[in-house]
């Protein structure tokens, strides 16, 4: 096996591994993730996760389709994107900011 068919087998296996983590355990494993400039066009399923200027952040749609003018992180995105946040409770006395 070639170096580089080593490294397919090796991306394919962290690529599974990315998906059973919990949301808790990704936020120590952002590099996982793919980059969303990288998902334009793609359709991916809910809860797909994603990074964004070093954040990561999961889909809130069903069959959603990346597109470049809906940026994460921007205002009218929050029913599309949701950002992990490891800093704060996501409860009313500690919301995450968006």
């Amino acid at each position: 096996m070639t170096v580089i068919e080593q490294a397919r087998v090796i991306r394919s296996a962290m690529d599974n591994a990315a998906i059973v983590l919990t949301d808790e355990q990704a936020m120590f494993s952002k590099e996982l993730y793919p980059m969303w400039e990288d998902l334009i066009g793609q359709t991916v399923e809910l809860g797909f996760r994603f990074r964004y200027q070093g954040e990561l952040f999961k889909t809130m749609q069903n069959s959603y389709t990346f597109v470049s003018h809906y940026v994460p992180g921007t205002a009218g995105t929050e029913s599309l994107f949701s950002r992990l946040d490891e800093s704060h409770a996501g409860t009313a006395d500690d919301p995450i900011p968006y």
